[in-house]
């Protein structure tokens, strides 16, 4: 049963859904109240929204709060984000650490380190083949084939099948579908990823698929741990690298900044991470095993807590002057200050690969196309989606940089 809300008012959750890379105002207000608030996520049903940088990351960390038994109860209210029970993002240890460990080498530094020439040769061709006389889509014809390349050759995903599973990836996240449609497409994703791991397991290659078919693990929980890196691995990426490249084209000094210069693309990407707000709900809900004070706040044991990733990169206890966007912030210091990726037991598998996709892919049209410049200044955004990102981002290119704009030769 959820508990009896607190008798101050609870404003509606998930905010609106709203345009743009700012976060909504929404977690400014609760934020200010100095502590968790009381929201609305359904009728009868009530959480406590958790905006600070400190209480986000004691959400995270302290064990009194569970992942799985927010998963487990069909009464907890989630707000939209409720992974299948026993999917990596429904666990917590020691059965989170046994399921990650299972695909943890593939996202090693040493690793990802391995794939950089690959994916700057994907982004080149990419770029390559698009015209420079007249607006592209970055989304449709750069963002979205980057992310889904890498990811599928990462997992072994055919390409002739890369168009399928991000079909069905939209149609989990999306919040139009109803759940029917959401849950056919979980069903055939399932059923594709089961497929692909028999093949997998019958004539093994380098990749993660055939690496967890090989595991020995429980077939349930490698079809889901897939499914988890296959839709994450796609969908934030390629959102993320759109909205920061509409940030870095807007201003042609940012843009002039990063050309050319690596190390500061390196440096821009961790404050692209924090400042731009990618889910539409703050992140995924937990439930207080026991009574624990947050900011002079008692949640009650059984009680929601969402902590809002968003809110937190925003705070400005953490942040100096922190709704302006410093391309230079972190410089000397990396990303160890946003919680982009989480933090805790649950911080992001992928997080080195989303680094290197994100600055290859800004660095690459920055280099490739030192002309590129945004073709309008409205843009239309997809308001019917957990992860928020443009619908579009029309651009005009310009020519390729005589030195860099062919695509890589192939050997033969």
């Amino acid at each position: 049963m959820t508990p009896a809300a607190p008798v101050t008012a609870c404003p509606g959750y998930p905010f609106p859904a709203r345009d743009g890379v700012d976060p909504d105002p929404g977690y400014a207000l609760a934020r200010a109240t100095g502590g968790p608030v009381p929201v609305t996520v359904a009728p009868g049903r009530w959480a406590w929204l958790v905006t600070s940088m400190a209480d986000v990351r004691t959400v995270h960390g302290d064990p009194r709060f569970s992942r799985a038994a927010a998963t487990d109860s069909p009464d907890v209210p989630a707000a939209g984000l409720a992974p299948p029970a026993g999917s990596l993002l429904a666990l917590d240890p020691p059965d989170h650490t046994r399921v990650r460990r299972l695909v943890a080498g593939a996202f090693s530094a040493r690793r990802i380190a391995a794939l950089r020439p690959a994916v700057a040769a994907t982004a080149r061709e990419l770029l390559a083949d698009l015209p420079a006389d007249r607006p592209v889509d970055l989304v449709a014809r750069y963002a979205r084939p980057l992310s889904v390349h890498v990811i599928g050759d990462l997992l072994g995903v055919p390409a002739a099948d890369h168009d399928r599973f991000t079909g069905w990836a939209d149609a989990f996240l999306s919040t139009a579908a109803s759940s029917a449609e959401v849950g056919r497409a979980r069903g055939e994703l399932a059923g594709f990823v089961g497929e692909l791991l028999g093949r997998k397991a019958r004539e093994p290659q380098d990749d993660l698929l055939s690496h967890l078919a090989g595991s020995g693990a429980d077939p349930r929980e490698t079809v889901m741990l897939a499914i988890a890196v296959l839709v994450a691995g796609h969908e934030t990426t390629s959102n993320h690298l759109a909205s920061s490249l509409l940030l870095v084209l807007s201003d042609p000094d940012v843009a002039s900044s990063l050309r050319g210069r690596p190390e500061a693309v390196t440096t821009a990407v961790e404050e692209l991470l924090r400042v731009v707000s990618l889910g539409a709900v703050g992140g995924f809900p937990r439930v207080a095993l026991a009574d624990v004070e947050l900011s002079g706040v008692t949640v009650r044991a059984g009680e929601t807590v969402i902590p809002a990733l968003n809110a937190a990169n925003r705070d400005p206890g953490s942040f100096d002057d922190p709704d302006r966007v410093d391309l230079a912030r972190f410089a000397g210091v990396g990303g160890a200050g946003h919680v982009a990726f989480g933090s805790g037991a649950h911080h992001c598998l992928g997080a080195a690969l989303a680094r290197l996709e994100l600055a290859t892919g800004i660095a690459t049209v920055l280099d490739d196309r030192p002309a590129a410049a945004l073709a309008t200044a409205d843009h239309r955004w997809n308001r019917d989606s957990l992860v928020r990102g443009l619908a579009t981002l029309p651009v005009r290119l310009g020519p390729a940089h005589p030195e860099r704009g062919a695509a890589p030769c192939t050997a033969p």
